[in-house]
């Protein structure tokens, strides 16, 4: 179902960011690339790449980081 939607465009509800793309890319995240729960496919790969590429993004991590 994620898959389907990430093919109608680069978010999850199209051309724009959301709050959906914040929860939904933090939990595929993790789910994805850090506990491995989830196979990774590479529509979720090159959504992944695109919610980690958002400056925001890269603060928080650095925020999480320390």
């Amino acid at each position: 179902m994620l898959e389907a939607a990430l093919a109608k465009g680069p978010w999850i509800l199209g051309e724009e960011f959301s709050a959906a793309d914040v929860t939904i890319g933090s939990g595929l995240n993790f789910a994805v690339r850090q506990f491995k729960m989830v196979p990774s496919r590479p529509a979720f790969d090159a959504y992944l790449a695109r919610c980690t590429a958002r400056p925001a993004f890269q603060r928080a991590e650095k925020i999480a980081a320390g």
